[in-house]
């Protein structure tokens, strides 16, 4: 099931890039920068898919916003299945991150001493 909060922001659509300059555009990033901060994480997979076609295709960060986003969907976590997610994340730019930031989160020597076996 997916939250009202996350479905409000698939209606709203993917965020408007850095360049972006259309009337509405200040109450649309005021609308999506509130949902993101309302959602209580963890996310589910189901949500994480709705959000990962939400990144401007340009790759650009909609203000700092798709940050937020990314930080939001990685609340799913690897183990739950985050690395299914990511093959729909429609900016390349913001898929190879993604893939970046999983490769690290598995990569033994970025483990802190504490999780050493």
């Amino acid at each position: 099931m997916i939250r009202p909060e996350i479905e409000e922001l698939e209606r709203l659509g993917p965020l408007p890039t850095d360049d972006d300059d259309y009337p509405g555009i200040d109450q649309k990033l005021f609308d999506v920068e509130h949902l993101l901060a309302v959602v209580d994480p963890p996310v589910t997979v189901e949500e994480a898919r709705v959000l990962a076609a939400l990144f401007p295709r340009d790759g650009s960060t909609c203000y700092g916003l798709a940050w937020s986003l990314l930080h939001l969907i990685e609340t799913l976590g690897v183990d739950d299945g985050l690395r299914e997610v990511v093959p729909g994340v429609d900016s390349a730019q913001w898929r190879k991150m993604f893939e970046q930031r999983l490769e690290n989160a598995e990569d033994p020597r970025r483990r802190r001493d504490d999780d050493r076996p």
